[in-house]
């Protein structure tokens, strides 16, 4: 049984771990129910609206409003942003996105947990990234153990410069793995668990 989780705050394993110790990532106990019983929970679908429609907001990691909108793609040219290129162009859900901005981790120049600003200086651009790992668990009931078999770079780019047409931020505009061959996360990343 495999799947995946994001890395929220969490170094990644050496060899194996016990099953109840994804807790510490935010899995919650009814998911990890599922996964002793050896079932890998379902994460939910969204739905489609217009291209500046705003589907959701939530808070960020520094308390800021990330705006979750619908947005646009076309699949010919490769170009669009907003939900709609991020799900159909990279395979990322609200979810994953969400999870990124919320707990975010950096390099070396920068605090723990925050974003960080894209170029220009002085942009209105900010980008976040976070770890995700596909974990397996072999064994039976709560003594399964785990371990991380893969893991990604996340990278979301959130643009909080408003529009004319709009009393609120441009939001999320574009989400992807960073070392993924072509242009789709793995299924996994997609439908971590504790997003």
């Amino acid at each position: 049984m495999t799947f995946g989780v994001f890395a929220v705050g969490e170094e990644r394993p050496e060899g194996s771990f016990d099953l109840a110790d994804l807790t510490e990532l935010g899995v919650t106990d009814a998911d990890i129910e599922l996964l002793a019983e050896g079932v890998v929970p379902e994460t939910e679908e969204q739905g489609t609206n217009q291209a500046d429609d705003v589907l959701n907001r939530w808070d960020d990691v520094d308390g800021e409003t990330v705006i979750w909108r619908q947005g646009h793609y076309d699949p010919s040219t490769g170009k669009g942003s907003g939900a709609e290129k991020i799900d159909q162009k990279h395979n990322l859900g609200m979810e994953a996105v969400r999870t990124v901005t919320r707990w975010p981790f950096t390099n070396a120049s920068l605090p723990d947990h925050t974003k960080e600003q894209e170029n220009p200086p002085g942009g209105t651009s900010y980008r976040y990234q976070a770890e995700a790992w596909e974990v397996e668990c072999t064994g039976w009931f709560w003594w399964r153990e785990c371990q991380v078999l893969d893991t990604r770079i996340v990278r979301v780019i959130v643009d909080y410069r408003v529009p004319s047409h709009s009393n609120e931020p441009m939001g999320a505009f574009n989400a992807y793995c960073e070392q993924t061959s072509g242009d789709r996360c793995p299924d996994w990343v997609r439908e971590a668990l504790n997003v």
